[in-house]
């Protein structure tokens, strides 16, 4: 995870403005990694940015992978991301890897658990517990 940590924050920083935060999440996180498992990594894109977020993901899983010498990493793009509970899970367990606004950080993180926890609250009320 170290090596992570200390090989992609110069590939984010190379995007300028582009990249706002990044998370190492999933099996490397938990300590349950796979001779073939491979690394997941979520980032948050800027609002401001002009380029498309898909073409940004592209060009960044290309860096990622030849910055870190493999193939299996996976790039999420957090703003494009709408499942609730692995935004969650990415949030509560994943190592921020990389901060250029922890403010926007923050606020990013702060908005998806107050949307989990009001869907787990709705949810427990439809089931009627």
């Amino acid at each position: 995870m170290n090596k992570i940590k200390n090989v992609l924050p110069p590939v984010f920083e190379k995007y300028g403005d582009v990249v706002t935060f990044a998370y190492l999440f999933g099996s490397t996180v938990r300590s349950t990694t796979y001779p073939s498992g491979d690394i997941d990594i979520a980032v948050f894109l800027s609002p401001k940015g002009c380029r498309s977020a898909f073409d940004i993901k592209l060009s960044l899983h290309a860096d990622m992978c030849r910055a870190l010498k493999r193939n299996d990493v996976d790039a999420l793009v957090l703003n494009t991301t709408i499942n609730l509970m692995l935004l969650d899970e990415i949030v509560r367990h994943g190592v921020v890897i990389y901060d250029a606004n922890p403010d926007a950080r923050e606020e990013y993180e702060l908005k998806i658990l107050h949307q989990t926890i009001d869907f787990k609250t709705q949810r427990l009320a439809m089931m009627g517990v």
